[in-house]
C-alpha cells in the first residue's frame, strides 16, 4: 500500500512519515535526547517492574501461606467433624437403646403394678376369710362348752370338732381314740 505525499512533504524510502524530516520543515528545532535521561528512565521501569514483581511474588507466598493454613484449618474442622457426626451417631443409637429399655421398664412396671394389685385382692379375700374363720373359731369355742357329751358320743363328730377348735390342754394322740377325755365324760 502506498502512502500518497501531501505537496511538500518528503517521504522516507519506506513512506513512512519521518519526525524529524517533518519538524526541519516546519522549521522547528529537532529535540534532542540525552541518553542517560532514557537509561534512568529505563532504569526506573525496570526497578518498579522488578519491585512490582517482587511484590508481586510476596503477595503470592503471602497467599500461599494463607491457602496452605486455610487447607490444614479445613482438614482439622472436617476431623472434628467427622469425630461429632461420629459422637452423634453413637449418642443416638444409645438414645435408641435408652428408649427401648424405657418402653420395656414401663411395661415391666405396668405388668409388677397388675400383680401388685392382684396380690392386694388375693391379700383383703384372705383377710376376709381369715376374719370368717376367727369369727367361726370364736363362736365354736363359746359353743363348745354347751354342747354336751352325748352330743359327742360320736368319735368321728368329736374329732371333726376338735379338729376345728383344738383344745389347748389337750394333746391329742392315738390313744385318745379309745380313751374318752375328761370334756367327754358324763356329768
Amino acid at each position: 500500500m502506498f502512502n500518497t505525499p501531501s505537496p511538500g512533504l518528503p517521504t522516507t524510502e519506506n513512506d513512512d512519515w519521518n519526525l524529524e524530516t517533518l519538524m526541519a520543515n516546519a522549521g522547528t528545532p529537532t529535540p534532542q535526547t540525552d541518553d542517560a535521561e532514557i537509561d534512568l528512565s529505563t532504569e526506573e521501569r525496570f526497578d518498579e517492574q522488578t519491585v512490582g514483581a517482587a511484590e508481586k511474588a510476596e503477595a503470592i507466598e503471602r497467599l500461599e501461606r494463607q491457602l496452605q493454613t486455610v487447607l490444614e484449618e479445613t482438614r482439622s474442622l472436617a476431623l472434628k467433624n467427622s469425630a461429632l457426626e461420629e459422637q452423634l451417631r453413637l449418642s443416638q443409637e444409645r438414645v435408641a437403646l435408652l428408649s427401648q429399655k424405657n418402653e420395656t421398664l414401663q411395661w415391666e412396671n405396668k405388668t409388677l403394678q397388675q400383680e401388685v394389685g392382684n396380690f392386694q385382692m388375693e391379700k383383703e379375700m384372705l383377710q376376709i376369710q381369715t376374719q370368717r374363720w376367727k369369727r367361726a373359731c370364736e363362736n365354736l369355742q363359746q359353743i363348745r362348752p354347751a354342747i354336751s357329751s352325748q352330743t359327742l358320743a360320736n368319735a368321728s363328730t368329736r374329732r371333726f370338732f376338735e379338729s376345728l377348735v383344738p383344745d389347748p390342754k389337750r394333746v391329742h394322740t392315738d390313744s385318745d381314740k379309745e380313751t374318752p377325755s375328761p370334756s367327754s365324760s358324763p356329768r
